[in-house]
């Protein structure tokens, strides 16, 4: 974010709006929007590719694991009546377990 330099960013890091991952031990490039392949990271668009590659690694990399989760999680508990009767803590039991372990 704090480059000034007078070379054009995108020389300087020849980055598209793309994101490399790896995959059951294959690499893989996905796009962060649409043509993403084709559009190089420049001065003007970079807070958009920090934003979006942000958004992918946090939020859209992880989101059929925490669905897959909320499905089963909601079927042991009513969604509206969590707030009325379980403390975030009684919660965190639920999912977690107990924090005090005896192996005796």
């Amino acid at each position: 974010m704090e480059y000034e330099e007078e070379t054009p960013l995108e020389d300087v890091l020849a980055r598209t709006f793309t994101i490399d991952l790896e995959i059951f031990g294959e690499k893989v490039t996905e796009n962060l929007k649409k043509d993403g392949d084709k559009i190089y990271v420049t001065k003007e668009n970079r807070q958009e590719f920090i934003d979006l590659y942000i958004d992918h690694l946090f939020i859209k990399q992880c989101e059929k694991q925490i669905d897959a989760f909320k499905r089963g999680f909601y079927k042991l508990f009513d969604k509206p009546m969590l707030k009325l009767l379980y403390t975030p803590e009684e919660l965190e039991q639920f999912v977690c377990g107990t924090k005090n372990l005896d192996f005796k």
